[in-house]
């Protein structure tokens, strides 16, 4: 297989495919969605290091495209219709969930627990609606991860205060849910490859390990795992990171799920090699 994964290419997660690719026999590369030049001319092309990407490679990791949205659904589309393995295949076909508002509104069609929020487009309206709220609330920039652009507000001035420093729609406003425990639960091919237990670090109510949190390897019942397993399945993520919360009142909510997760701390808290399992799976054109 000869896989060319878009993404960070400074990204520890990155470097472990590439390392335990090669060490499979596998040509594995990383590359920036900047790094792509759309040819458009007879024969339109993507282009890396001016050699074409559908005659260079059989399969495309798309990890991460956001700012480039269209360029990398392009890619993607691009890529199936050449006939390369492309995952998410979701990417290619039009049934792409991207924001985190989308991908609550289909979890809550598929009867999961997501938190309770709004997020509106305009500032007069959210403004508006500040009355109305209880708080602590939590801001969660509606595009983001590894803990960026989630905020604590437990007022009305530090909410108006981080609002201005984005434009119009950029945070969705959610519940601050009083959390017992808080895992996190990968899944590849639409089963779970194990969980994890998170602790938030000292002072931080954000549990993530990028962000200097701890975690521990976590058996949970396999209810819990078909619960995590159907949220990434109803967004077609094949590769994900989902984030389950047990609240205090024993509520099970899915807080994020995450189409490119960071795997290293997984890794290392469970003993899983989780980029073979990855890599072993794109080659095997599941």
């Amino acid at each position: 297989m000869n896989l060319l994964i878009i993404g960070n290419p400074d990204r520890e997660e990155n470097i472990r495919l590439v390392r335990v690719g090669q060490k499979m026999n596998h040509y594995t590369k990383v590359a920036g969605l900047n790094d792509v030049v759309f040819i458009m001319t007879d024969k339109f092309q993507a282009l890396i290091d001016d050699c074409n990407i559908c005659d260079k490679f059989s399969a495309v990791f798309i990890r991460n495209i956001f700012p480039l949205i269209s360029e990398g659904l392009l890619l993607a589309e691009l890529a199936h219709q050449a006939g390369l393995r492309v995952m998410d295949r979701a990417l290619a076909t039009n049934n792409y969930v991207q924001s985190k508002t989308y991908q609550a509104w289909k979890l809550d069609q598929a009867g999961l627990i997501t938190p309770h929020g709004f997020q509106s487009t305009t500032s007069v309206d959210l403004l508006a609606r500040l009355s109305t709220i209880n708080y602590p609330v939590v801001l969660k920039g509606v595009h983001g991860s590894q803990g960026t652009h989630v905020h604590l507000c437990r007022d009305e001035s530090t909410l108006t205060t981080i609002l201005n420093q984005q434009d119009d729609g950029f945070f969705i406003v959610q519940e601050y849910l009083q959390i017992k425990n808080e895992y996190r639960v990968l899944i590849l091919g639409g089963r779970a490859l194990g969980a994890i237990k998170k602790k938030p670090p000292l002072d931080d109510f954000r549990h993530n390990i990028s962000l200097g949190g701890t975690a521990e390897p976590a058996e949970l019942p396999a209810d819990l795992l078909r619960l995590c397993e159907k949220a990434a399945q109803t967004l077609d993520y094949e590769f994900a990171g989902v984030d389950l919360a047990i609240t205090i009142d024993n509520r099970r909510v899915i807080l994020e799920v995450n189409r490119a997760p960071g795997f290293v701390g997984f890794e290392t808290a469970t003993g899983i090699n989780v980029a073979e399992k990855v890599i072993s799976y794109l080659a095997n054109d599941n």
